[in-house]
């Protein structure tokens, strides 16, 4: 019997000290998750495999636990959803939480292909036309240079930003 338990005592102190430095570098791995500029789904995937891999070592992460990791890992992109989870009375779920980020994910890339498009469109417009944009109390911008014009003064009412088109027609050169 002294020797059995002497044998179990050195497997516990071999392979307890792994378990316990597994057990450390998942929860320190849970909660340095970053997105970054993976997608909403692999940043997900990548804080529920640190879950599992705590829990397949007795550790099990409360719902709290796994949707902080997730909130600490967002940018500022979804401080909107941030805000509003921790002010929330009622806790959330991981399964809600996770659906606001997909529909802010969504979202967004909804936005930046409406921009990328605007974008576009302007950078395909002729070849003898420039774009100028003027914003009140700052300078001709175009996309070709700047150009000083005169502008409002600092008393003046505000006024809309403008956009123009100059083509060879509209524009004469002085110079």
């Amino acid at each position: 019997m002294d020797t059995s338990a002497k044998i179990w005592k050195a497997i516990v102190t071999l392979y307890g000290s792994k378990t316990t430095s597994k057990l450390m570098f998942y929860r320190w791995t849970l909660h340095s998750q970053r997105k970054g500029e993976l997608s909403m789904k692999d940043f997900l995937v990548k804080i529920k495999g640190c879950c599992d891999h705590l829990a397949s070592y007795g550790e099990i992460i409360s719902e709290h636990e796994h949707i902080t990791a997730i909130l600490n890992g967002l940018s500022p992109d979804y401080e909107s959803i941030i805000t509003i989870v921790t002010s929330s009375q009622l806790p959330y779920t991981v399964q809600g939480v996770t659906s606001m980020l997909f529909d802010a994910e969504a979202r967004q890339q909804l936005v930046n292909t409406e921009i990328s498009s605007s974008t576009n469109m302007v950078s395909h417009q002729s070849s003898d036309s420039t774009v100028l944009l003027l914003h009140p109390g700052s300078l001709l911008l175009s996309l070709n240079g700047v150009h000083q014009v005169p502008v409002p003064s600092p008393g003046a009412a505000p006024t809309p930003s403008q956009a123009y088109i100059a083509t060879s027609e509209t524009v004469s050169d002085n110079s």
